[in-house]
């Protein structure tokens, strides 16, 4: 067990934000949905459009995070250069909406593009998802997802957006993303991995975002799970993660990548790094940002 707990961690944080300023166009603040929580932002290259979208979504462990972080400013401008448009969205946080909510509104926010695509000057045919730690965890559900109950249906009271606008998208980074609720400690224990905090109900940030102690609801916990929903329609899918993290144990993506090469669908990569533990700074980097960058770019034109 960790020595700390997450969730009093998290929640002591503050938010320092990018420079606005520094970025040649930004449209600040748009709401995709009515709930406080529900914008976005979006920043758009120097050259004309319609620019191909990257839609990012913070991690935090589901308890903490905003849109335009000052972490992620170097990152952004690096997708820019790029010629990329990149868009960051907000969620409900799990003090205040837990799962599914935040899966819904990740379909929202992509359909909120879609459907306003030309005025905002976005290529919508190829929009892409990009997201780490819990925010990996929301791209790949949102995109494995499509409209299986109960991610895109009636009972969210749409607050995942009109079924007349797709929620597909192109492709999909999860950066050390979090994918099955089962077994926690034991993912760090298979590979002589301490966990950084506390993984036991109620502290843990995965049981907070549920509301209820995985481990004694296992049909919620796998309805949870990114791992139900892999099949062979799944889009181009893009894996990253440290050897060495003890936040969100590497056997996360393992278990991925197995079970997306096991369907034979769309193309999957997978980079593995030693001895990078969670958000090293490495994965902010120009140089990983032009591999993932490259790797959008490889569905886009292929043949």
């Amino acid at each position: 067990m960790g020595n700390i707990s997450f969730l009093e961690m998290a929640r002591k944080r503050s938010y320092e934000y990018v420079a606005y300023s520094s970025f040649p166009h930004v449209m600040k603040d748009l709401q995709y949905g009515d709930n406080p929580r529900e914008c976005l932002d979006i920043f758009l290259p120097s050259s004309p459009g319609p620019f191909p979208v990257i839609l990012q979504v913070t991690g935090g462990g589901w308890v903490y995070g905003d849109k335009s972080m000052k972490k992620m400013e170097n990152t952004f401008h690096f997708i820019l250069e790029r010629g990329y448009a990149l868009v960051s969205m907000n969620y409900s946080l799990s003090d205040n909406e837990k799962y599914p909510v935040p899966i819904w509104q990740v379909k929202r926010a992509i359909r909120y593009l879609r459907e306003n695509h030309e005025k905002l000057k976005l290529d919508t045919d190829n929009l892409f998802l990009y997201g780490n730690s819990a925010g990996g965890y929301l791209v790949l559900m949102a995109a494995l997802t499509g409209e299986t109950p109960p991610f895109d249906t009636v009972s969210s009271k749409g607050r995942s957006g009109s079924k007349n606008t797709s929620s597909s998208v192109s492709g999909v980074v999860s950066i050390y993303g979090f994918t099955d609720f089962l077994s926690n400690n034991a993912k760090f224990k298979a590979l002589g991995l301490k966990p950084k905090y506390e993984e036991n109900y109620p502290n843990s940030p995965s049981a907070f975002f549920l509301g209820k102690d995985p481990e004694k609801n296992l049909s919620l916990a796998k309805q949870a799970s990114v791992l139900s929903y892999v099949d062979a329609s799944h889009p181009p899918i893009l894996i990253q993660h440290g050897l060495d993290d003890h936040t969100v144990s590497p056997m996360h993506s393992f278990e991925l990548a197995k079970a997306l090469y096991s369907v034979k669908g769309a193309k999957v990569e997978v980079d593995y790094f030693p001895s990078m533990d969670h958000s090293d700074p490495y994965f902010k980097s120009k140089e990983n940002t032009d591999r993932i960058i490259d790797f959008f770019d490889s569905v886009r034109y292929q043949s």
